[in-house]
């Protein structure tokens, strides 16, 4: 990258690997999750001018994403020479968009719009969008307006937020998406949600009423060729929040639904508490050169239908999952270890997949700057 005064220019491109071996249900049955041996590069160029929190500011960024797939032997028809590999669906898919947005910034008062245009396989979509939002000490709200790209329905979302005193607040959120010309089955939904809270201290505390209008509901086919859309009525349900600190760096996080029912693919019962200690340690390092984050956390779903093309129903399984996380920061570089699943409890999202028994992700990042 690069800037002076108002104007900045960057560019970036990551580029990964990734493979499976084909995945069968442990339950049997003809359908699996096929293997996999593919490459993805992402990578944009963005010009800009002007700071997007304060004043009036402009960008324009190209984009691109390409999937290359290589998997041997899967998809199309079989070759006239049984000796050669049948050739892979996806041997090579590129995406471009560019997009064009602007915006002024005026003490609390935002306002923007934004036109993308995107490219794939030889068609272009074209996608307007625009934001206006107004933020005080106790109060704001936020209205921003979407037409989709590929299916030109619309989308409206409305948030607000007001606080009566220091400690107490109310808060809430509608929003709706349409089709005039009804391209789409259940295109016309309206969701909204309520909320209160309180301050207590360093703890925020608060709950309200989650909702939506009927819709269908499609799955990820990937998992079973069989699976198939089902409309879902109208659904409400609670929940709750706590997030904070309860000592000095000791933080927690908690989150928390009950739905009316257990609709197509979604359970009835989900929750996240994370526990987490963030600090600096400035009193040992006044520098700030170092830092660590330790966390564990607790995943919750209840069991949840899969419908099949033939109307039956299959369940998953509850999951309650830990999650243990350890970043040590040293100066840009950081160091981190994931363990999931340390109990090595037997679990699956998907009917018919069971999810690893333990997974550890581990690594190191650093930045470079000059």
């Amino acid at each position: 990258g690069w800037a002076r005064g108002p104007w900045s220019v960057d560019g970036f491109v990551v580029r990964g690997r990734r493979a499976r071996q084909e995945q069968t249900r442990v339950t049997g049955g003809p359908n699996a999750i096929p293997a996999l041996e593919a490459t993805r590069t992402d990578a944009y160029l963005r010009a800009g001018y002007g700071d997007p929190n304060d004043g009036p500011w402009a960008q324009l960024i190209a984009g691109s994403m390409g999937f290359k797939e290589t998997t041997p032997n899967t998809g199309g028809p079989p070759p006239a020479d049984p000796e050669d590999p049948i050739p892979s669906p996806d041997t090579l898919r590129s995406r471009a968009q560019y997009v064009a947005t602007g915006g002024l910034t005026y003490r609390g008062f935002r306002i923007s719009a934004a036109n993308r245009l995107e490219v794939f396989e030889g068609k272009r979509f074209n996608a307007l969008s625009a934001r206006a939002s107004l933020d005080g000490y106790r109060h704001g709200i936020s209205l921003f307006a979407e037409r989709a790209p590929r299916d030109s329905t619309m989308r409206a979302d409305i948030v607000g937020r007001i606080g009566l005193t220091d400690w107490l607040w109310f808060g809430g959120s509608a929003s709706q998406r349409w089709d005039d010309e009804e391209r789409l089955d259940g295109a016309d939904v309206r969701a909204y949600r309520a909320e209160a809270g309180v301050r207590l201290g360093r703890l925020d505390m608060s709950g309200g009423l989650l909702g939506r209008d009927s819709t269908v509901i499609s799955p990820a086919v990937v998992f079973d060729r069989d699976d198939a859309s089902r409309a879902d009525g109208a659904i409400a349900g609670p929940f709750v929040a706590l997030r904070g600190a309860i000592w000095r760096d000791v933080n927690i996080q908690v989150h928390g639904v009950m739905w009316d029912d257990a609709g197509p693919y979604r359970p009835r019962y989900q929750s996240r508490v994370q526990l987490y200690l963030a600090t600096r340690w400035l009193n040992r390092f006044p520098s700030g050169n170092f830092s660590v984050l330790a966390s564990g956390t607790h995943d919750y779903k209840s069991r949840a239908c899969f419908p099949s093309a033939a109307g039956e129903c299959e369940f998953s399984s509850e999951a309650r999952i830990i999650t243990t996380l350890l970043e040590v920061r040293i100066l840009k570089a950081v160091l981190s270890w994931r363990f999931e699943n340390p109990r090595l409890d037997l679990y699956n999202r998907v009917p018919g997949f069971e999810a690893p028994r333990g997974i550890s992700f581990y690594g190191v990042r650093w930045e470079f700057t000059n």
